[in-house]
């Protein structure tokens, strides 16, 4: 009977163990949108970003989705200053974001989208944003002339009838 009770001991010792332990290393994620992209350029092709929140509702991961792939990036990498590349096309990085100032996971920050204009001359543009954590913890996006962003739609600059890059980035236009 002694050997059934320190078995049984052993057993919950073990569960309790592995069940702390996992608890522990287990985040609570959840998604939230921010925006909805129309890229015309890319076959009007819907892309969703979105912030992976923790449990305090802190941002740890951005997400970008469509229906042909999906991008998670930490946000430990826009602090540090990387560039977080959205979208590529012919081997160029096409759509990228990163932190003009300070960005941080509790308040958010001011945000580039630089984007390629001219897939020829390699010729970049800029949109900027403010990422902004609301007073009721939710997030919202912001324009550098303060209009909240709900979707933006990418158009092309074609020559010639041939896609070579992003014309202007147009802020909720559907």
């Amino acid at each position: 009977m002694s050997y059934i009770n320190r078995f049984f001991q052993i057993s919950i010792f073990f569960i309790f163990v592995v069940f702390s332990v996992s608890s522990a290393f287990a985040q609570v994620v959840t998604e939230y949108q921010i925006a909805e992209i129309l890229s015309e350029p890319d076959n009007n092709l819907i892309h969703t970003l979105k912030l992976g929140l923790n449990a305090e509702g802190d941002i740890e991961t951005i997400i970008r989705t469509s229906s042909e792939s999906e991008d998670i990036f930490d946000i430990q990498d826009l602090k540090d200053g990387k560039q977080l590349v959205l979208a590529e096309s012919s081997g160029k990085d096409a759509v990228i974001l990163y932190c003009t100032n300070i960005c941080d996971e509790f308040n958010g920050g001011d945000m580039t989208v630089k984007y390629l204009y001219n897939g020829i001359t390699d010729t970049y543009r800029y949109k900027f944003f403010y990422l902004i954590r609301t007073s009721n913890d939710d997030w919202e996006l912001y324009t550098d002339s303060d209009e909240l962003v709900v979707n933006l739609t990418l158009k092309p600059n074609m020559f010639w009838g041939i896609l070579i890059g992003i014309l202007r980035i147009d802020v909720n236009a559907y």
